[in-house]
């Protein structure tokens, strides 16, 4: 239960909140991130997507036992690691825990682009199969 100051009243509600890992954050959120809610980060390369995502998870993870599914669009899991690592975050403990998913979703400019590439050939080179063959 949380007493929400935000909407003028002092009645308490019966909401769970999720922290950022930032209490003035929170405060400005009324009380953090509603738990429920779906919220998508955008930004730049280089704004602090990842940063700010992996510390809310980690947080809420460690102090609340949450499960995260973290679903990527634009790096793969080792980078992740990697990169989170080097933050001081160890998320494959939580994944050994079954607290943590990572989900990389291909981007048509990555992976897809490749697929899509190599199935398109592969189909042109049955068709050309099919072509009369000429003789010169």
């Amino acid at each position: 239960m949380v007493s929400n100051e935000y909407e003028g009243t002092d009645r308490t509600e019966f909401q769970e909140y999720l922290t950022t890992g930032d209490s003035e954050l929170d405060k400005v959120l009324g009380g953090g991130i509603r738990r429920g809610n779906l919220i998508v980060i955008l930004g730049h390369l280089g704004a602090g997507k990842t940063t700010f995502l992996a510390k809310v998870t980690y947080v809420n993870m460690t102090t609340k036992k949450l499960k995260v599914l973290y679903v990527s669009l634009a790096e793969n899991r080792s980078k992740f690691y990697a990169f989170t690592k080097i933050l001081g975050l160890h998320f494959e403990r939580f994944e050994k825990e079954g607290l943590f998913k990572f989900l990389e979703v291909p981007s048509v400019t990555g992976e897809l682009t490749d697929i899509l590439t190599s199935s398109l050939v592969g189909e042109v080179s049955k068709l050309n199969a099919f072509l009369p063959s000429r003789h010169f």
